[in-house]
């Protein structure tokens, strides 16, 4: 967390803006990248720079460890049925109980700090992708698994190579679901870890009763979710490249043919 935070807070912001303005752009389009500059103006304006990367820091943290915890418990549940009842009765009590009672064990082991939020956020982030990584895996067309089996695949090729590409867009959904649990557990974190963050921002500013600043805080708390909301979900609904499955023939020559019907120059192929 403090390696992140001090590269995040180190980073020049018109750096911070261009990357995340880039990686907007190649999401979605110009409308994205648009709507992400204005969303880091806002940032700077209002002065919550230095608070926007803290939190940032939280989420680019705990994002990929909930993603890959989930990515391995879904798997799991996935090659064994008898797992997966249990992680689905597991998955229904984590998303059932209300998000402070994560924070009572959680405290009594660790007590307060940093990185007890980001443990609160991966436990609160993580079951989205454990349910669409086993929704994906589990839509992989039959013929898909026997075109695999046929090219001589192995069981780790068949898997990485077959069903993992072809459930792709399910997982990045996963990935978005699990973005926007970690950002809900921003300012609830803070309770807890005491960072000078937006979470702490907003918390503070409401015990004074200063709801004009934690209304300012709040906005970039929601401005950051939903440029990773359409930045994720972008990714998601990309559409795969089209390839080209007739080969080439390996002899062949142009013969320039007018076409008078047409008017053209026409190429014939041997």
């Amino acid at each position: 967390m403090d390696a992140v935070r001090s590269l995040l807070t180190w980073l020049p912001w018109s750096v911070s803006v261009f990357i995340l303005v880039s990686i907007a752009y190649a999401a979605s389009g110009w409308k994205l990248a648009v709507f992400t500059a204005f969303s880091v103006s806002y940032m700077l304006i209002v002065g919550l720079w230095i608070e926007s990367m803290n939190s940032l820091a939280l989420v680019v943290v705990s994002v990929p460890l909930a993603v890959l915890i989930g990515f391995a418990i879904g798997t799991l549940g996935f090659f064994y049925p008898r797992a997966e009842r249990a992680i689905m009765v597991t998955l229904d009590a984590l998303q059932t109980i209300p998000a402070f009672a994560y924070l009572l064990p959680i405290l009594l082991l660790f007590g307060f700090g940093v990185v007890v939020g980001l443990i609160a956020g991966i436990l609160y982030a993580f079951p989205p992708m454990v349910r669409n990584t086993l929704l994906g895996l589990r839509r992989v067309a039959p013929e898909v698994i026997e075109s695999g089996l046929m090219s001589g695949a192995t069981a780790t090729q068949l898997f990485f190579r077959v069903r993992v590409p072809s459930a792709a867009r399910q997982i990045m959904l996963g990935i978005n679901q699990t973005t926007m649990a970690a950002f809900s557990m921003v300012i609830i974190a803070s309770i807890i870890g005491g960072a000078s963050d937006i979470g702490w921002e907003v918390l503070s500013a409401m015990r004074k009763a200063r709801f004009g600043e934690s209304l300012v805080a709040g906005v970039v708390i929601a401005l950051m979710a939903m440029v990773m909301d359409r930045i994720t979900a972008g990714f998601a609904n990309r559409k795969p490249k089209e390839t080209n499955l007739v080969p080439e023939p390996i002899y062949w020559r142009h013969q320039l043919n007018f076409n008078r019907r047409y008017g053209r120059l026409m190429p014939l192929f041997y």
